[in-house]
C-alpha cells in the first residue's frame, strides 16, 4: 500500500478535489488489472491495482488492499491529481507541476507522463507528444514489429529509463503488459505488470466523497 509518512506533519486545506473534472461520457475508456512494485531506498511496496484510463488525459489507479478491498485511489485528470489513502485516511491533492505526486510513487516522473504510461510506446511512435515534458525522450529503440521497447527521459532530477515488453493489441493499439521505470541516480524503480488491458463500455470511476475523517495534506 502506498503511504505518505514523509508528509504526516503537514496539514493544509486543499480544495483541489472539487477542481478535478470527470472526463466526458464520449471518451474511450480502457481498463486493466496490474501488479505494481515500487522500490526505493525509503520503501518497498507490492500491490495489485485496477487501472482505468482514456486517450485524453484521464487516469485512475484503484489500489487493492487485504482481501481485495479498495485501499486507495489515484486520479490524474488533465493538470490535476488526487491521491487517497483509505486505510490511513489521508488525502494529497494538487496540480501536476507541484512535485507532490512524485513522492507517492517514489520516482521523479511528471504525472502527465504517468497518466499516459501505458500509451507511451504508441504515442512516441506516432509523434503525438507535443507537451514540453515529453520533448526530452531520447535513445528510443524498436523491436522487429516496430514497437517502442525502450526510451530515456532526461529531467532535472537525472535520467529515467523506460522499458516496455509483452505487447498485446486492443482497439488497434499495442499496449505493453510489462513496464519498468528506472531512476538509477536515486535507485528508484517502478514496475507495472498487467494480466489484461481491454476497452470497456462503462463510466470512468466516480470521484470519491471525502469527509472530515480524512487528513488533507
Amino acid at each position: 500500500m502506498l503511504v505518505l509518512l514523509a508528509f504526516s506533519g503537514l496539514v493544509t486545506g486543499c480544495g483541489a478535489l472539487a477542481k478535478l473534472q470527470k472526463p466526458g461520457d464520449k471518451d474511450v475508456y480502457f481498463e486493466g488489472k496490474s501488479q505494481i512494485t515500487i522500490t526505493s531506498p525509503e520503501m518497498t511496496a507490492n500491490f495489485s491495482a485496477q487501472i482505468q484510463f482514456t486517450l485524453n488525459d484521464s487516469f485512475h489507479i484503484g489500489v487493492k488492499g487485504p482481501f481485495g478491498i479498495n485501499a486507495g485511489d489515484v486520479f490524474i485528470i488533465q493538470n490535476r491529481f488526487v491521491y487517497i489513502n483509505k486505510l490511513e485516511r489521508i488525502v494529497l491533492s494538487g496540480e501536476n507541476n507541484d512535485g507532490l505526486l512524485e513522492s507517492v510513487f517514489q520516482i521523479p516522473v511528471h504525472p502527465g507522463i504517468l497518466s499516459k504510461l501505458v500509451l507511451l510506446p504508441h504515442l512516441i511512435k506516432q509523434h503525438h507528444l507535443q507537451e514540453k515534458q515529453y520533448d526530452r525522450f531520447t535513445a528510443v529503440t524498436f523491436n522487429n514489429k516496430n514497437l517502442v521497447t525502450s526510451a530515456k527521459l532526461v529531467n532535472p532530477e537525472g535520467e529515467i529509463s523506460f522499458k516496455f515488453d509483452q505487447f498485446h493489441k486492443e482497439s488497434n493499439i499495442y499496449f505493453p503488459y510489462k513496464i519498468l521505470l528506472e531512476h538509477e541516480t536515486s535507485r528508484q524503480y517502478l514496475q507495472l505488470s498487467f494480466n489484461r488491458i481491454e476497452k470497456v463500455n462503462k463510466q470512468f470511476p466516480e470521484l470519491p466523497v471525502i469527509d472530515n475523517s480524512y487528513q488533507q495534506l
